[in-house]
Protein backbone atom coordinates (compact mmCIF):
# COMPACT_ATOMS: atom_id res chain seq x y z
CA UNK A 1 0.00 0.00 0.00
CA UNK A 2 3.13 2.25 0.67
CA UNK A 3 4.54 1.72 -3.03
CA UNK A 4 1.63 2.65 -4.36
CA UNK A 5 1.37 5.77 -2.42
CA UNK A 6 4.66 7.36 -3.65
CA UNK A 7 4.48 5.65 -7.29
CA UNK A 8 0.93 7.70 -7.62
CA UNK A 9 2.84 11.48 -7.64
CA UNK A 10 5.04 10.22 -10.48
CA UNK A 11 2.66 8.30 -12.51
CA UNK A 12 0.29 11.11 -12.38
CA UNK A 13 2.87 13.62 -13.31
CA UNK A 14 3.76 11.62 -16.62
CA UNK A 15 0.17 11.29 -17.48
CA UNK A 16 -0.10 15.42 -16.94
CA UNK A 17 3.06 15.73 -19.58
CA UNK A 18 1.82 13.15 -21.91
CA UNK A 19 -1.90 15.37 -22.01
CA UNK A 20 -0.56 18.72 -22.03
CA UNK A 21 2.75 18.15 -24.32
CA UNK A 22 5.23 18.88 -21.64
CA UNK A 23 8.97 19.02 -23.10
CA UNK A 24 11.50 17.66 -20.89
CA UNK A 25 13.99 20.28 -22.39
CA UNK A 26 11.79 23.59 -22.03
CA UNK A 27 13.73 24.16 -18.58
CA UNK A 28 16.87 24.38 -20.81
CA UNK A 29 14.81 27.23 -23.21
CA UNK A 30 16.43 30.89 -23.10
CA UNK A 31 14.40 33.92 -21.04
CA UNK A 32 15.35 36.12 -24.30
CA UNK A 33 15.71 35.87 -28.06
CA UNK A 34 16.50 38.68 -30.41
CA UNK A 35 16.96 38.13 -34.41
CA UNK A 36 19.15 40.96 -36.22
CA UNK A 37 16.20 42.03 -38.41
CA UNK A 38 12.42 41.98 -38.34
CA UNK A 39 11.99 41.35 -42.15
CA UNK A 40 13.54 39.17 -44.84
CA UNK A 41 12.19 39.45 -48.56
CA UNK A 42 13.33 37.00 -51.58
CA UNK A 43 12.45 36.88 -55.02
CA UNK A 44 10.30 34.78 -56.37
CA UNK A 45 12.77 32.41 -58.24
CA UNK A 46 16.08 31.31 -57.44
CA UNK A 47 16.43 33.39 -54.15
CA UNK A 48 19.39 33.84 -52.71
CA UNK A 49 20.00 32.83 -48.88
CA UNK A 50 20.43 35.36 -46.06
CA UNK A 51 22.20 34.78 -42.75
CA UNK A 52 21.31 36.41 -39.89
CA UNK A 53 22.02 36.47 -35.95
CA UNK A 54 19.99 35.17 -32.92
CA UNK A 55 20.81 36.23 -29.55
CA UNK A 56 19.90 34.20 -26.43
CA UNK A 57 20.94 33.24 -23.67
CA UNK A 58 19.93 29.34 -23.34
CA UNK A 59 19.11 27.19 -25.94
CA UNK A 60 16.04 28.34 -28.80
CA UNK A 61 14.20 26.50 -31.52
CA UNK A 62 12.06 28.09 -34.61
CA UNK A 63 8.79 27.76 -35.76
CA UNK A 64 9.12 27.70 -40.01
CA UNK A 65 6.49 28.13 -42.48
CA UNK A 66 6.46 24.79 -44.92
CA UNK A 67 8.09 26.90 -47.56
CA UNK A 68 11.28 27.97 -45.68
CA UNK A 69 14.00 26.42 -44.57
CA UNK A 70 16.39 27.82 -41.57
CA UNK A 71 19.93 25.83 -40.58
CA UNK A 72 20.16 25.55 -37.91
CA UNK A 73 17.09 25.03 -36.98
CA UNK A 74 17.63 25.06 -33.24
CA UNK A 75 20.72 26.26 -31.26
CA UNK A 76 22.05 27.99 -28.08
CA UNK A 77 23.23 31.18 -27.27
CA UNK A 78 24.24 33.95 -30.02
CA UNK A 79 24.61 31.80 -33.61
CA UNK A 80 24.38 32.93 -37.51
CA UNK A 81 21.58 31.11 -39.01
CA UNK A 82 21.12 30.69 -42.75
CA UNK A 83 17.16 31.54 -44.01
CA UNK A 84 16.35 30.41 -47.70
CA UNK A 85 13.10 29.73 -49.39
CA UNK A 86 11.59 27.73 -52.63
CA UNK A 87 10.70 29.10 -55.50
CA UNK A 88 7.02 31.09 -55.67
CA UNK A 89 5.96 29.44 -58.81
CA UNK A 90 2.47 27.77 -59.52
CA UNK A 91 1.85 25.67 -63.24
CA UNK A 92 4.82 27.06 -64.52
CA UNK A 93 4.52 30.57 -63.95
CA UNK A 94 5.16 33.11 -60.45
CA UNK A 95 2.28 32.97 -58.02
CA UNK A 96 0.86 35.56 -55.58
CA UNK A 97 3.55 37.35 -53.34
CA UNK A 98 3.36 35.39 -50.10
CA UNK A 99 4.46 36.11 -46.81
CA UNK A 100 5.06 34.30 -43.21
CA UNK A 101 6.23 34.92 -39.72
CA UNK A 102 9.23 33.06 -38.53
CA UNK A 103 9.93 32.17 -34.69
CA UNK A 104 12.49 31.98 -32.88
CA UNK A 105 11.24 30.84 -29.17
CA UNK A 106 12.58 30.90 -25.75
CA UNK A 107 10.37 29.84 -22.80
CA UNK A 108 7.61 31.94 -22.88
CA UNK A 109 5.43 34.01 -24.87
CA UNK A 110 7.54 37.09 -24.42
CA UNK A 111 10.75 35.45 -25.05
CA UNK A 112 10.76 34.67 -28.79
CA UNK A 113 11.65 36.59 -31.60
CA UNK A 114 9.60 37.08 -35.24
CA UNK A 115 10.62 37.70 -38.41
CA UNK A 116 8.45 38.76 -41.38
CA UNK A 117 9.21 36.66 -44.89
CA UNK A 118 7.81 37.61 -47.74
CA UNK A 119 8.47 36.80 -51.50
CA UNK A 120 7.91 38.54 -54.53
CA UNK A 121 5.51 36.63 -57.26
CA UNK A 122 3.21 38.04 -59.53
CA UNK A 123 0.84 40.31 -57.56
CA UNK A 124 -2.08 40.38 -60.59
CA UNK A 125 -2.41 36.61 -60.76
CA UNK A 126 -6.25 35.89 -60.85
CA UNK A 127 -7.04 39.34 -59.48
CA UNK A 128 -10.83 39.84 -59.40
CA UNK A 129 -12.30 42.70 -60.97
CA UNK A 130 -14.18 45.28 -58.84
CA UNK A 131 -16.74 48.86 -59.22
CA UNK A 132 -15.77 51.93 -57.17
CA UNK A 133 -18.96 50.93 -55.55
CA UNK A 134 -17.51 47.38 -54.10
CA UNK A 135 -14.32 48.77 -52.87
CA UNK A 136 -14.93 50.02 -49.48
CA UNK A 137 -16.55 47.09 -48.46
CA UNK A 138 -13.31 44.89 -49.48
CA UNK A 139 -10.51 43.94 -46.34
CA UNK A 140 -7.04 46.19 -46.46
CA UNK A 141 -4.43 44.69 -48.41
CA UNK A 142 -7.28 42.86 -51.15
CA UNK A 143 -5.34 43.59 -54.17
CA UNK A 144 -7.76 45.13 -56.72
CA UNK A 145 -8.25 45.29 -60.89
CA UNK A 146 -11.18 48.41 -61.32
CA UNK A 147 -12.07 48.44 -65.35
CA UNK A 148 -14.04 51.39 -65.09
CA UNK A 149 -14.30 54.71 -63.08
CA UNK A 150 -14.93 57.68 -62.84
CA UNK A 151 -12.48 60.69 -61.39
CA UNK A 152 -14.91 62.96 -59.66
CA UNK A 153 -11.87 65.41 -57.86
CA UNK A 154 -8.56 66.33 -58.14
CA UNK A 155 -5.89 66.71 -55.23
CA UNK A 156 -2.30 67.24 -55.00
CA UNK A 157 -1.82 64.28 -53.58
CA UNK A 158 -4.53 62.31 -55.64
CA UNK A 159 -8.01 62.09 -57.05
CA UNK A 160 -11.14 60.67 -56.08
CA UNK A 161 -12.94 58.08 -58.16
CA UNK A 162 -16.78 57.20 -58.15
CA UNK A 163 -18.75 54.54 -59.85
CA UNK A 164 -21.70 55.70 -62.55
CA UNK A 165 -24.18 56.41 -59.39
CA UNK A 166 -21.68 58.56 -57.84
CA UNK A 167 -22.39 56.97 -54.42
CA UNK A 168 -19.46 55.22 -53.09
CA UNK A 169 -16.48 57.94 -53.58
CA UNK A 170 -12.81 56.55 -53.10
CA UNK A 171 -9.45 58.46 -52.74
CA UNK A 172 -6.74 57.39 -55.50
CA UNK A 173 -3.32 57.78 -53.87
CA UNK A 174 -1.51 58.41 -57.10
CA UNK A 175 0.42 60.79 -58.72
CA UNK A 176 -0.89 60.37 -62.60
CA UNK A 177 -2.22 63.44 -63.81
CA UNK A 178 -5.55 62.75 -64.10
CA UNK A 179 -8.79 65.40 -64.75
CA UNK A 180 -12.17 65.57 -63.27
CA UNK A 181 -14.42 63.44 -65.94
CA UNK A 182 -11.93 61.35 -66.88
CA UNK A 183 -12.77 57.66 -67.25
CA UNK A 184 -9.99 55.15 -65.67
CA UNK A 185 -8.88 51.80 -64.92
CA UNK A 186 -6.34 50.82 -61.77
CA UNK A 187 -4.83 47.95 -60.71
CA UNK A 188 -3.86 48.52 -57.01
CA UNK A 189 -4.03 47.70 -53.35
CA UNK A 190 -7.46 48.64 -51.19
CA UNK A 191 -6.14 49.85 -47.96
CA UNK A 192 -7.71 52.51 -45.12
CA UNK A 193 -6.63 56.45 -44.96
CA UNK A 194 -6.17 57.47 -41.04
CA UNK A 195 -9.75 58.40 -40.69
CA UNK A 196 -10.82 54.63 -40.88
CA UNK A 197 -14.06 56.58 -42.90
CA UNK A 198 -13.22 56.08 -46.36
CA UNK A 199 -10.89 53.75 -48.98
CA UNK A 200 -7.10 54.43 -50.14
CA UNK A 201 -5.52 52.63 -53.24
CA UNK A 202 -2.23 52.59 -53.30
CA UNK A 203 -1.90 52.10 -57.22
CA UNK A 204 0.39 49.87 -59.55
CA UNK A 205 -0.94 51.28 -62.50
CA UNK A 206 -3.81 54.21 -64.21
CA UNK A 207 -4.88 54.29 -67.50
CA UNK A 208 -6.76 57.46 -68.54
CA UNK A 209 -9.45 55.60 -70.97
CA UNK A 210 -11.24 58.68 -72.14
CA UNK A 211 -12.22 62.40 -70.79
CA UNK A 212 -16.10 63.34 -70.23
CA UNK A 213 -17.55 65.48 -67.94
CA UNK A 214 -19.34 64.15 -64.02
CA UNK A 215 -22.70 65.03 -63.15
CA UNK A 216 -22.35 65.58 -59.36
CA UNK A 217 -25.33 65.07 -56.58
CA UNK A 218 -27.03 67.32 -54.63
CA UNK A 219 -24.01 68.20 -51.86
CA UNK A 220 -25.36 67.57 -48.25
CA UNK A 221 -25.16 71.37 -46.98
CA UNK A 222 -23.21 70.52 -43.45
CA UNK A 223 -22.38 74.00 -42.00
CA UNK A 224 -25.15 74.29 -39.16
CA UNK A 225 -24.03 71.13 -37.59
CA UNK A 226 -20.18 71.20 -38.35
CA UNK A 227 -19.52 70.41 -34.79
CA UNK A 228 -21.58 66.97 -34.76
CA UNK A 229 -20.79 65.79 -38.30
CA UNK A 230 -19.53 62.68 -39.04
CA UNK A 231 -19.77 59.95 -42.01
CA UNK A 232 -18.43 56.49 -42.51
CA UNK A 233 -18.31 57.77 -46.41
CA UNK A 234 -16.75 60.25 -48.73
CA UNK A 235 -20.06 62.05 -48.97
CA UNK A 236 -20.60 65.01 -51.51
CA UNK A 237 -21.23 67.61 -48.72
CA UNK A 238 -21.38 71.63 -48.84
CA UNK A 239 -20.21 74.29 -46.33
CA UNK A 240 -19.98 77.94 -45.75
CA UNK A 241 -17.71 80.17 -44.16
CA UNK A 242 -14.75 83.11 -43.93
CA UNK A 243 -11.78 81.95 -45.23
CA UNK A 244 -8.99 83.31 -43.57
CA UNK A 245 -5.94 81.27 -45.50
CA UNK A 246 -5.97 77.67 -44.05
CA UNK A 247 -9.44 77.17 -43.03
CA UNK A 248 -12.54 78.09 -43.53
CA UNK A 249 -14.77 79.50 -39.99
CA UNK A 250 -18.38 79.07 -40.29
CA UNK A 251 -18.94 80.21 -37.22
CA UNK A 252 -17.57 82.01 -34.38
CA UNK A 253 -18.91 79.65 -31.57
CA UNK A 254 -18.53 76.37 -33.55
CA UNK A 255 -15.89 74.33 -32.45
CA UNK A 256 -14.48 73.01 -35.67
CA UNK A 257 -13.57 74.50 -38.65
CA UNK A 258 -12.96 73.27 -42.26
CA UNK A 259 -9.88 72.47 -44.08
CA UNK A 260 -10.14 72.01 -47.78
CA UNK A 261 -7.71 69.19 -48.21
CA UNK A 262 -4.56 69.27 -50.62
CA UNK A 263 -6.44 71.79 -53.03
CA UNK A 264 -4.71 72.30 -56.66
CA UNK A 265 -3.85 75.49 -57.69
CA UNK A 266 -6.48 75.62 -59.95
CA UNK A 267 -9.19 76.51 -57.35
CA UNK A 268 -7.73 79.56 -56.73
CA UNK A 269 -8.03 79.65 -52.73
CA UNK A 270 -4.89 81.64 -52.08
CA UNK A 271 -6.82 85.20 -53.14
CA UNK A 272 -10.00 84.66 -50.65
CA UNK A 273 -8.56 85.48 -47.41
CA UNK A 274 -10.98 86.92 -46.04
CA UNK A 275 -13.53 86.19 -48.00
CA UNK A 276 -16.75 84.48 -47.10
CA UNK A 277 -16.48 81.29 -49.33
CA UNK A 278 -18.68 78.16 -49.78
CA UNK A 279 -16.85 75.31 -50.78
CA UNK A 280 -18.22 71.74 -52.34
CA UNK A 281 -16.47 68.95 -52.23
CA UNK A 282 -15.83 65.08 -50.67
CA UNK A 283 -16.14 64.62 -46.99
CA UNK A 284 -12.38 63.26 -45.98
CA UNK A 285 -12.76 63.04 -42.10
CA UNK A 286 -12.58 65.15 -38.25
CA UNK A 287 -8.99 65.74 -37.60
CA UNK A 288 -9.93 67.27 -34.07
CA UNK A 289 -10.75 69.87 -34.41
CA UNK A 290 -10.74 70.32 -38.60
CA UNK A 291 -13.55 68.53 -40.48
CA UNK A 292 -11.28 67.63 -43.89
CA UNK A 293 -12.89 68.50 -47.47
CA UNK A 294 -11.41 67.45 -51.09
CA UNK A 295 -13.19 70.18 -53.09
CA UNK A 296 -14.72 70.31 -56.36
CA UNK A 297 -15.94 74.05 -56.28
CA UNK A 298 -15.30 77.08 -54.21
CA UNK A 299 -17.73 80.04 -54.36
CA UNK A 300 -16.84 83.07 -53.60
CA UNK A 301 -19.17 84.98 -51.61
CA UNK A 302 -17.44 88.48 -51.74
CA UNK A 303 -15.25 90.17 -48.82
CA UNK A 304 -16.20 89.50 -45.38
CA UNK A 305 -17.20 93.12 -44.19
CA UNK A 306 -17.43 92.55 -40.24
CA UNK A 307 -13.99 94.28 -39.04
CA UNK A 308 -13.30 92.78 -35.38
CA UNK A 309 -11.06 94.94 -33.07
CA UNK A 310 -8.67 93.10 -31.52
CA UNK A 311 -7.83 95.61 -28.63
CA UNK A 312 -9.63 98.00 -25.74
CA UNK A 313 -8.88 101.04 -27.80
CA UNK A 314 -7.61 102.31 -24.23
CA UNK A 315 -4.93 104.58 -26.32
CA UNK A 316 -7.61 106.97 -27.10
CA UNK A 317 -8.67 107.87 -23.69
CA UNK A 318 -6.62 111.59 -23.79
CA UNK A 319 -9.09 112.47 -26.25
CA UNK A 320 -11.95 110.75 -24.53
CA UNK A 321 -11.05 113.23 -21.50
CA UNK A 322 -10.39 116.25 -23.62
CA UNK A 323 -13.84 115.80 -25.20
CA UNK A 324 -15.40 116.29 -21.34
CA UNK A 325 -18.33 113.92 -22.18
CA UNK A 326 -19.03 110.31 -21.52
CA UNK A 327 -19.28 109.10 -25.15
CA UNK A 328 -16.45 109.84 -27.45
CA UNK A 329 -17.91 109.44 -30.68
CA UNK A 330 -22.06 109.03 -31.60
CA UNK A 331 -23.53 106.13 -33.19
CA UNK A 332 -26.23 107.19 -35.33
CA UNK A 333 -24.63 110.16 -36.92
CA UNK A 334 -21.36 109.53 -39.59
CA UNK A 335 -20.63 113.53 -39.89
CA UNK A 336 -21.28 113.92 -36.49
CA UNK A 337 -18.67 110.72 -35.87
CA UNK A 338 -16.23 112.95 -37.81
CA UNK A 339 -16.97 116.64 -36.74
CA UNK A 340 -16.59 114.89 -32.95
CA UNK A 341 -13.35 113.07 -33.81
CA UNK A 342 -12.03 116.64 -35.39
CA UNK A 343 -12.35 118.74 -32.54
CA UNK A 344 -10.90 116.68 -29.92
CA UNK A 345 -6.99 117.70 -29.81
CA UNK A 346 -4.27 116.34 -27.34
CA UNK A 347 -0.84 117.82 -27.89
CA UNK A 348 -1.72 118.99 -31.41
CA UNK A 349 -3.36 115.80 -32.71
CA UNK A 350 -6.72 115.59 -32.86
CA UNK A 351 -8.76 112.48 -32.51
CA UNK A 352 -9.11 111.70 -36.24
CA UNK A 353 -6.05 111.71 -36.96
CA UNK A 354 -4.97 109.57 -34.24
CA UNK A 355 -7.82 106.85 -35.42
CA UNK A 356 -6.64 107.09 -39.42
CA UNK A 357 -3.08 106.94 -38.39
CA UNK A 358 -3.82 103.52 -36.65
CA UNK A 359 -6.08 102.06 -39.78
CA UNK A 360 -9.06 102.18 -37.57
CA UNK A 361 -11.10 104.99 -39.89
CA UNK A 362 -12.68 102.10 -41.72
CA UNK A 363 -15.35 101.85 -38.88
CA UNK A 364 -16.33 105.20 -39.59
CA UNK A 365 -17.66 104.07 -42.98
Amino acid sequence: MRFVKYMTAPILMAALCSFWGCDKDEDHLSEAVLASANTLNFEAERAAEKIITIYADADWVTEVPDWVTVTPNSGTGVMDVTVSVTDNMRDGAEDNPRKATLVFKGRTLASRAQVLITQNGDKYRDVKEYTAGELAALADETVISVPSAIVVAVTTKGFVISDDKNTDNIFVSDATTVAVGDKISLLGTKSSDSQKLATVIDCDEVTVLSDGAVNYPEPEDISAKIDDYTSSKRGYVTVKGVFNGSTLTVSENAKYSVSVVDAPASLGLSALTGHIVTVTGYYAGLAEPVQRIMATDVEDNGLNEIVYFLENFEWLEPWSVASGVGQTVETDNLDAKATALTSITVDGVTAFDAVEKLGYTRWLN
